[in-house]
Order: structure tokens, then C-alpha cells, then sequence
């Protein structure tokens, strides 16, 4: 691209930008994606729940995500939040009484 290109392009996402901000738009917050996330996994089914913490257990957090996205339907960001909740269950459920 020559530079006439790179600047029509920066300048697009720039007004695209502020036309984002001006909608008043806004992603949900951490715990309203929190509590997506645990509701999403309370409906998980046992065999995609069993997936997900076998990815865990292999250490696959992705593969447990994408796992997550395509049992429930949720967003990326639902999905990270839930998987990570599942993987501190997890430690904490395996790991031993002193």
C-alpha cells in the first residue's frame, strides 16, 4: 500500500472509533461477565464439561475455551472467564487437604 492507502485506512478507524464511543456502547463489566460465565456453566452439559477439564488437566486452555464456546454459545470473553473459573475449581478441588 502506498502511504495515500495507509492514511485513508487510519483515518476510517479513527471516525469509526469515535463513532463507537459517541453510540455510548459499552462492553459488559467484569462481573457481569462473571456472572454470565457461571450461569453458562451451570447449563454446560456433563460431556462438554468433561472436555473442558480434560483440556485443563493436558493443559490446553484454548482447546478448553473453544471447547466452552461451542457447548454454550457464548462470546470469547464469556468462555475465558468461565474456562478460568473452571481451571481455579479445579486446582482447588485437586489439591491436597493439609
Amino acid at each position: 500500500m502506498d502511504q495515500i492507502d495507509l492514511n485513508m485506512v487510519f483515518g476510517f478507524l479513527a471516525i469509526a472509533g469515535v463513532a463507537y464511543l459517541l453510540s455510548g456502547a459499552s462492553t459488559p463489566t467484569t462481573s457481569e461477565t462473571l456472572a454470565s460465565a457461571e450461569e453458562k456453566i451451570g447449563r454446560l452439559d456433563l460431556a462438554a464439561r468433561e472436555q473442558v477439564l480434560a483440556a485443563l488437566q493436558d493443559k490446553k486452555k484454548i482447546l478448553a475455551i473453544k471447547i466452552f464456546r461451542e457447548a454454550t454459545g457464548g462470546t470469547l470473553r464469556e468462555a475465558k472467564v468461565a474456562v478460568e473459573k473452571m481451571a481455579r475449581d479445579l486446582k482447588y478441588a485437586s489439591a491436597p487437604i493439609t
